[in-house]
């Protein structure tokens, strides 16, 4: 048998080393050659562009020196008990470590892999990758896991694995307390969900300035958060509970007012149910919360209707306008004492819906653009979602709803028509169309009164309640203009 030999030229070795070169240099990663000139004596044979752009360190500053020649004693000493520890294992080395570099100190993901020859490890080849970013986004991810990302407090998932690690004997008396933030419905209803971002975040700072380090606090709802505290009696419970109702109570860092139903219960021997206790402790936070949430959500309203006002005071006139009038045109076409009294109220609150609409559009010095007028049609549900949440205006919130209704049925939002809509919003549909046509607008200077009820007449019976109309004009407008 015959073997061929083919000759290696030195333009194949030249190809092969541009190719080697540019594999070395094109990788991304960090790569260098370390001599091992004892089992704690190294020195750098050369390392990549990735090397040298990545640590600053030039191929002149780099190139047969030692580690501590090159980084310095501390960081040098540290670098080579990386480079012992591959060589004493004579195997492949991964290790992370906190390198310099021109702008920072990132984190590194390095592998050593040992080059034996004849029995010893002559060299180590490096690779190394800035892992930073990868690290951070893994980090944000572990405490997103167990975080709730609006408050900074732990999770439900975190909650439920520390309660069965925190339920032994050594942590009794253990307290569970449950605690639920009054009125963040309305609030999200009347300002955004933005607003009530900002009580949730209020009530936390007030819980966390109140409790001890190994605490557990966690918000485990849309408006709950749970603590629980290991060796506190009920005693110490309600001492803590008092100072954080104080707090939440007393918090002035906002326009909303703060309040929280709590509720707790504490655990004395080991084999009593924690669930059984946290039922108790919800039990006892839902009995708190009846007696304390119809005052704040009166309260709340009350602020709502302020604040409305105050952002445009146009709105303030106008629905001390319509209130009147509106109870004016109930007692003329015959409705209840109780209708006509409630019906200064409906006029009042009529449009509270118009809080959460933005400012530049009530303001609009020129008519409404399609998007626009979808956007203000919305006040009426939102009013209803309002004063739906409060028991004393829930039996109102209806009537508010519909009175942007229409006789004819083209209305908004239930296209009801007739006698679906009811007796109230079809008197407030008038008054509220007269008012705001006898009101200057930014786009629109005032009718006069002869304009605006010829302008009731005219939408008559498509609009609004012919009958009413009539008694609206010739009743509260005053005889004289029956004529018009």
């Amino acid at each position: 048998m015959c073997l061929f030999v083919r000759s290696v030229s030195m333009e194949d070795i030249k190809r092969l080393k541009e190719e080697y070169e540019t594999v070395f240099n094109g990788t991304q990663d960090s790569m260098f050659l370390v001599e091992v000139l004892g089992p704690d004596r190294f020195r750098y044979i050369r390392a990549n562009s990735a090397y040298h752009r990545e640590t600053g360190v030039t191929e002149k500053q780099l190139q047969g020196k030692t580690p501590q020649e090159v980084w310095g004693e501390d960081l040098g000493k540290r670098v080579e008990e990386n480079y012992k520890n591959c060589v004493e294992s004579r195997d492949v080395y991964v290790y992370e470590e906190m390198f310099p570099a021109p702008v920072d100190r990132p984190l590194w993901h390095s592998v050593l892999t040992p080059v034996i020859r004849n029995g010893e490890v002559e060299y180590l080849v490096g690779s190394s990758r800035n892992i930073t970013e990868q690290r951070k986004h893994q980090e944000e991810a572990e405490y997103l896991s167990f975080h709730d990302p609006l408050t900074g407090l732990y999770n439900r998932r975190f909650f439920e694995e520390e309660l069965s690690r925190l339920d032994t004997g050594r942590n009794l008396p253990l307290t569970f307390v449950m605690i639920d933030v009054n009125g963040l419905k309305l609030a999200n209803d009347a300002f955004g969900h933005d607003a009530g971002d900002k009580i949730l975040i209020r009530i936390a700072n007030a819980i966390k300035g109140e409790c001890r380090s190994d605490d557990i606090i966690a918000r485990t709802g849309g408006d709950e958060f749970v603590l629980l505290l290991p060796n506190t009696d009920p005693k110490a419970a309600e001492t803590l509970v008092k100072r954080i109702r104080n707090k939440i109570e007393n918090d002035t860092s906002g326009t909303m007012p703060l309040s929280a139903a709590i509720g707790w219960e504490t655990k004395h021997k080991i084999d009593e149910s924690m669930i059984e206790l946290m039922k108790k402790a919800e039990d006892n936070m839902y009995r708190c919360k009846l007696t304390e949430n119809a005052n704040l959500r009166n309260n709340t309203l009350g602020i709502i209707i302020r604040a409305l006002f105050d952002k445009n005071d146009r709105e303030e006139r106008h629905a001390e306008s319509v209130g009147v009038l509106s109870a004016a045109l109930a007692k003329a076409v015959g409705l209840s004492e109780t209708t006509v009294s409630d019906m200064e109220i409906i006029g009042r609150v009529h449009d509270i819906g118009k809080i959460s609409i933005d400012d530049r559009i009530l303001e609009k010095p020129d008519r409404l653009d399609p998007d626009e007028w979808r956007e203000i049609k919305r006040h009426a549900e939102i009013g209803y979602r309002i004063l739906s949440a409060v028991s004393e205006y829930a039996p109102i919130a209806n009537l508010v709803l519909q009175h942007h209704e229409r006789w004819d049925g083209e209305g908004y939002p239930g296209n009801l028509k007739e006698h679906e809509i009811s007796d109230e919003a079809r008197i407030i549909a008038i008054v509220d169309a007269y008012d705001a046509m006898t009101t200057d607008k930014p786009y629109q200077p005032a009718m006069t009164k002869e304009e605006a009820i010829r302008e009731l007449r005219n939408n008559a019976g498509s609009q609004f309640d012919p009958a009413y109309v009539e008694v609206f004009i010739k009743s509260v407008c005053g005889n004289e203009m029956e004529a018009i």
